[in-house]
Order: C-alpha cells, then sequence, then structure tokens
C-alpha cells in the first residue's frame, strides 16, 4: 500500500487527557487487537504482524468497511504513524501520540492526514472538492473526537467502549 501525495491531504486531529500514566496508555495503544475494546466503531481488530514498525492488522467497522493499517513509524512509549486504506493506495496517513503531562495524566493525541481524492474517488473533481469541505472533514472530526473518546473511556473507567457510545457516525457504522 502506497501513501500517495504528500500535498494534496486533508488534516483532522482530536487530543485528550486521559486520568491515567503515559506508561499506561502506551501499554493500551502498543498492544494487539486493542481497537476492539476502545474504539466506538470498530467490529473487529484482526492482527496479521505485530512488531513495531512493520505491524499489520486490519480494522472491521460496523458497517462492513474493511481497512488495513500499515505502521511505518514507532517511539516506543511516544507514538507511532500509519497508512491505512484498501487495495493498493493509502487513503489516509495517521499519527499517534502520547504525551505525560503528570505522573497519572498523559495527552492522547491522534492526526489524520487525508487523500481526498482517495477516499472520493468515484465522485467527479469538483464534486470531489465541495464534498470534502462539506461532508469529509466534519465527518472524521467527529470520527477522530470519537476514538480518543473510546482511548479516555477504556482507560479510566476498565471497560470496553460499546458500539456508537458517543453516537453514531455515517461512515462507519450502522445504527
Amino acid at each position: 500500500m502506497v501513501f500517495l501525495n504528500q500535498n494534496k491531504t486533508t488534516k483532522v486531529s482530536a487530543d485528550i487527557e486521559i486520568n491515567a500514566s503515559a506508561k499506561e496508555v502506551w501499554h493500551v495503544i502498543s498492544t494487539p487487537g486493542h481497537l476492539s475494546y476502545c474504539h466506538p466503531f470498530c467490529h473487529s481488530n484482526d492482527v496479521e504482524k505485530w512488531d513495531g514498525v512493520g505491524s499489520i492488522d486490519r480494522i472491521k467497522y460496523y458497517n462492513g468497511l474493511l481497512l488495513t493499517r500499515i505502521f511505518t513509524q514507532w517511539d516506543e512509549s511516544k507514538g507511532y504513524e500509519l497508512i491505512i486504506g484498501r487495495g493498493a493506495y493509502a487513503s489516509a496517513k495517521v499519527k499517534w501520540e502520547l504525551k505525560s503531562l503528570d505522573s497519572n495524566l498523559s495527552e492522547l493525541k491522534i492526526s489524520i492526514n487525508m487523500q481526498p481524492s482517495i477516499i472520493l474517488k468515484k465522485y467527479p473533481r469538483i464534486s470531489q472538492i465541495l464534498l470534502t469541505k462539506l461532508y469529509l472533514i466534519p465527518q472524521m472530526k467527529k470520527y477522530v473526537q470519537s476514538v480518543v473518546n473510546g482511548f479516555k473511556f477504556f482507560l479510566e473507567k476498565g471497560t470496553p467502549v460499546t458500539k456508537n457510545q458517543f453516537g453514531n457516525h455515517k461512515m462507519f457504522s450502522t445504527k
């Protein structure tokens, strides 16, 4: 899978403070299959290979969409980067960043650099521009906020998130 054009990306991100040490947060985000219990739109998270850079897993969303994640950078206890998509071309590059704020307080930030031309490839170019601004960006902001909320919930409550726990999502789930 290849991430095509770095210059034609659209970025969304969300960060959240979590009442847990950076060590605890790192343990969760670096555990194989972690999306299954922290991600509110994840039906399953199957791991093909897990060992830092080169790790590969698949996320199956509640609406049936199946995407592959390939980890391209791994900075122990600080975060990682991955590309995600289906087929030959990645639709996004995702960066997970972890920062210790105190002995029992951390910040988790997830940034998504999307390639709208890949995500919206079935639409004419002029429609892609409008759809990106009016639909894709707002939906992806909602998505990434729900994901960081899921990690906060799991780490603070100790129980897995449920389907659509922070609201349904048109692109990744069903009601």
